[in-house]
């Protein structure tokens, strides 16, 4: 039961970051798709026009996670996480091939169907992917502020017939040296009033 607690509380917890990070994949996919086709159609190559599509895609993908998805993340500098970014994409496209391939070559299967089955779960497991290593190591999570609920709190009395005022702490009951050494002054200076005169 606990288990299952903590497990929705984190899934909780990433939903924002991973509903924002899904908004700006879908944008960038339309850059991508419609733009190549925009450009095949105003006169550049297919391949041309795939390239400076995903090249703008891209950009804004990196643009949009940085600057909204994980804004409130650790910076390290534009030039470490761009680096980063690009080579987790790449690493990405390779797992999404890899399933393309795994069906077609391994398997066999050449209907459309099954190409379109390998395709989805090639940009699922990229998706999860991206989504991981972004967190990872991309953009980091931010410090934790120190959590001072569990720190022990310390009170100490006194009782008429005690001669040292004893501690008591969330954590248990102990006699402390500091309310020691309070009472044995507070007893010296008891038996200095009350001494001959």
């Amino acid at each position: 039961m606990r288990a299952a607690t903590g497990l929705i509380g984190y899934v909780r917890k990433q939903t924002p970051e991973f509903a924002k990070f899904c908004v700006i994949g879908t944008v960038a996919f339309v850059i991508s798709d419609g733009g190549s086709n925009l450009l095949f159609q105003a006169g550049l190559g297919p391949l041309t026009s795939n390239a400076v599509a995903t090249i703008v895609a891209t950009a804004f993908a990196f643009v949009g996670n940085r600057y909204w998805t994980f804004r409130r993340r650790q910076r390290s500098g534009v030039g470490r996480e761009g680096v980063l970014f690009f080579v987790f994409n790449g690493i990405a496209l390779l797992i999404q091939l890899a399933c393309i391939a795994f069906s077609s070559y391994a398997l066999g299967l050449t209907g459309k169907l099954a190409y379109t089955i390998a395709l989805l779960l090639g940009i699922g497991l990229a998706m999860v992917f991206r989504f991981w290593s972004y967190r990872k190591w991309v953009w980091l999570a931010p410090p934790q502020a120190p959590d001072f609920r569990n720190i022990p709190t310390v009170t100490c009395r006194q009782n008429a017939a005690d001669t040292i005022p004893i501690c008591e702490s969330s954590a248990g009951r102990a006699r402390r040296a500091g309310c020691g050494e309070t009472g044995q002054r507070g007893r010296r200076r008891s038996r200095g009033a009350t001494g001959p005169t």
